[in-house]
């Protein structure tokens, strides 16, 4: 459903700023810029910086924090599998993000940074999540913070509008490979008949996994000139 909202408000915005966006040329050749949906989408709260290298190449950089309690799955005890005990905790901390990509704007008609774009891009985002650690020797446990690694290679394609000047409307879309990685404690039990007793031992869960990545979304900004 949130995806759902997310997409019908993009549409919106494509037929509002193309009915107002000039076609001729401009004279901006930098953009700062929030991304609205990113806090919804993998709780993140973005700034980006785009900069035109000449009237067809741009690079882009991108920072910001990461809430963990905004994260459907770095929040979620799915960090774990069925054969291992823990747990995430759903409590709010803070994490980073950092991005880089170089924009392309191919068609006659653009002019970086405004117009069509594809765009290569890799993103590194880190969660900081509180898990439960039990101890071996009573059996208590206690909350430990770890840090939760995405490293993320896509390909975007896009439109910037520059509108009046002034105010930058950048709709995105793309697909690329997500690395996850991250170490959380565990804990291993074992229950011996024979005894009528159970043991365990703790250990550590190790995720290293990639997976198929895809995103979409709006960034809004103001669009300026160096001299």
């Amino acid at each position: 459903m949130r995806n759902s909202i997310i997409v019908a408000v993009i549409l919106f915005c494509i037929a509002n700023v193309s009915a107002q966006e000039k076609t001729r040329g401009h004279d901006r050749n930098y953009v700062i810029k929030y991304s609205l949906f990113q806090p919804l989408l993998s709780g993140e709260f973005p700034f980006s910086f785009e900069h035109a290298i000449n009237s067809t190449l741009s690079y882009e950089v991108t920072a910001g924090l990461t809430v963990s309690q905004l994260n459907n799955f770095a929040s979620s005890p799915n960090l774990f599998n069925s054969s291992m005990s823990g747990s995430a905790y759903d409590d709010s901390k803070i994490g980073f993000v950092l991005q880089g990509a170089l924009r392309i704007y191919p068609l006659s008609k653009s002019n970086a940074p405004r117009g069509f774009f594809i765009s290569p891009e890799l993103k590194f985002r880190q969660y900081r999540i509180d898990v439960q650690k039990i101890h071996e020797a009573d059996g208590s446990f206690s909350i430990v913070e770890r840090p939760f690694n995405q490293f993320i290679l896509r390909f975007n394609v896009g439109y910037q509008f520059i509108i009046k000047n002034a105010l930058a409307v950048d709709l995105f879309g793309g697909i690329g490979l997500n690395q996850r990685t991250g170490k959380f404690p565990v804990y291993n039990s074992a229950y011996d008949e024979e005894t009528d007793t159970w043991s365990g031992q703790s250990g550590e869960y190790r995720m290293n996994k990639v997976i198929p990545h895809a995103t979409i979304g709006v960034r809004i900004g103001f669009a300026g000139k160096f001299k």
